[in-house]
């Protein structure tokens, strides 16, 4: 779904992670725009720009792929996360699944002990 309209940038700020807050401000939305901005809460492809914007620019936009854009489990991505940690720091242990049964079986003890 394709939502446009004007803004303007109200605010930007640096967070703690590298990541940043950029606040839109928008003139009064019809009913139907302001809907559909609703309805898009979550991770969403950005446009911004100052210039109008084309029919072209909005089909390459629809093209891009978004990076997050999985329906992975929780679990999948803890153990995606896991083998990443494992890739750049292995701790002594040539297989993953060592691994992580290890850090598994440490977090759970930690939730363990806090009950």
């Amino acid at each position: 779904m394709n939502v446009v309209f004007e803004s303007q940038i109200d605010g930007i700020r640096r967070l703690k992670d590298g990541s940043y807050k950029i606040t839109i401000e928008t003139q009064e939305l019809n009913d139907d725009t302001a809907l559909k901005v609703i309805k898009l809460k979550g991770l969403v492809k950005t446009l911004i720009s100052d210039t109008n914007v084309t029919q072209d620019i909005i089909s390459a936009v629809d093209n891009m792929k978004i990076a997050n854009d999985s329906k992975l489990s929780l679990s999948e991505r803890m153990r995606n996360v896991l083998f990443r940690l494992w890739e750049s720091s292995p701790e002594g242990y040539e297989d993953f699944n060592l691994f992580y049964s290890s850090r598994m079986e440490r977090l759970i003890n930690q939730i363990k002990d806090k009950i």
